[in-house]
């Protein structure tokens, strides 16, 4: 799990974890299934070059995001949230994954579990949030402690 912010600059390098981000996700079309917190589900072959590259500069920009890495190669899904601390709230800016997802609407039942592992991390690296908000419906989480609520045309993980 890494910030960006401090990463995306030139002086960091075709090495650098930005590039190795950038490259994996053109390189294997990933879907961006949310970006500037509304469902698209659209890969970048599908999307102008520049919107592609804003994109993943706005990725890298927000308070939070999550890039993890096996054997130096990013690996998917990508998540990244600006954050309001005084509400305790985050907020999904960008998911990007391999698949599409909540194109209905409404994430799926395998989905909705994945999204609730990550929101476990999340809350564990982030004490003060007590929401995490995704643009489309998310399955209860069954097994877990956390519940879902539905806030402004989307849901909430509660911790």
């Amino acid at each position: 799990m890494w910030k960006l912010t401090d990463l995306n600059r030139e002086e960091n390098g075709p090495e650098s974890l930005f590039k190795k981000f950038e490259h994996y996700v053109l390189e294997k079309n990933l879907n961006f299934i949310v970006a500037r917190e509304k469902c698209i589900n659209q890969r970048p072959k599908d999307l102008e070059k520049d919107k592609t590259k804003a994109y993943l500069g706005e990725f890298a920009d927000c308070d939070f995001s999550m890039i993890a890495l096996f054997n130096d190669t990013p690996k998917s899904p990508f998540i990244a949230a600006n954050m309001d601390i005084d509400k305790g709230l985050a907020r999904v800016q960008y998911l990007i994954d391999f698949n599409q997802e909540a194109t209905t609407g409404k994430a799926s039942p395998f989905y909705s579990k994945v999204l609730g592992a990550f929101a476990t991390h999340f809350f564990a690296v982030h004490p003060r949030i007590e929401q995490l908000w995704f643009p489309f419906t998310i399955e209860n989480m069954v097994g877990s402690k956390m519940s879902v609520q539905s806030i402004d045309a989307g849901t909430a993980i509660l911790r």
